[in-house]
């Protein structure tokens, strides 16, 4: 029986073997068990700040007789790993600011980490954007290594679309134009039916809201003029890129 919901799958999809696999807020902890199971992983440690999925995702890993492999562990963020204990750090399920809290408060763990894979909620721009301009010390404390993102995926579930981005290790910062923070580097280039899905409805959304704008901007609001300013412009934003991947196909 597949344990995965359609986002856990792609997550699980992009996920190379490795040694030891962190999952930070992993609820019931079917990654880390569909993983071990799978064999793509030699460990995983299933992390959560709630008691009550820890204890579901126990019951889960004895079912499947996985003690020996998953460690579970109560943590708020990566507060109970240790610096070079993961290979890989998976954080899905939550919005990107708190993601990015969650990795700024780690930064020794993040930088010795060969592999991070990342699954935002919500306002993946801000993940994006972090990640471009910071540094984390490698495991001598010394070093600065910096994180790029190597490919990105993008799935919609019970109505909902959400990336997954990975990111490996990097000696140079990667810098990323305002339309990459927001819709992603690969994903913009690489043009999977979903994004262009994705693109075409928020198109859509903002040409709603500049429709509904133009007649209160002819009342004389400067906020609504403003405002309508702002729409306009991530509107044709999401045009250009829309043309762009046309453009490319032929």
């Amino acid at each position: 029986m597949e344990l995965l919901s359609e986002r856990l799958r792609v997550i699980a999809d992009m996920i190379d073997h490795c040694g030891v696999m962190a999952d930070i807020g992993c609820d019931h902890g079917y990654l880390s068990i569909a993983m071990a199971g799978e064999k793509k992983v030699t460990k995983a440690i299933a992390m959560d700040l709630r008691s009550g999925p820890l204890e579901h995702a126990r019951k889960n890993i004895r079912k499947y007789g996985l003690e020996d492999i998953i460690d579970v562990r109560l943590s708020d963020g990566m507060q109970m790993l240790s610096p070079g204990e993961a290979d890989m750090i998976v954080i899905a399920g939550m919005g990107g600011p708190l993601m990015t809290r969650i990795l700024d408060r780690s930064p020794g763990i993040v930088g010795t980490a060969s592999e991070l894979i990342l699954e935002p909620q919500s306002e993946p721009e801000t993940l994006r954007e972090y990640l471009s301009g910071r540094s984390f010390p490698d495991s001598k404390g010394r070093e600065k290594i910096f994180f790029s993102i190597k490919d990105e995926r993008f799935v919609k579930e019970e109505g909902k679309y959400y990336p997954v981005i990975k990111y490996l290790p990097s000696s140079k910062r990667q810098i990323l134009s305002e339309e990459e923070k927001l819709f992603g580097p690969v994903l913009i280039r690489e043009k999977p039916p979903l994004f262009r899905e994705y693109l075409e409805n928020c198109r859509k959304k903002y040409r709603s809201l500049a429709e509904k704008l133009e007649k209160t901007v002819s009342s004389g609001s400067r906020n609504a003029e403003k405002r309508l300013a702002q729409i306009r412009d991530m509107e044709e934003m999401i045009s250009a890129i829309i043309h762009l991947n046309k453009y490319e196909e032929g």
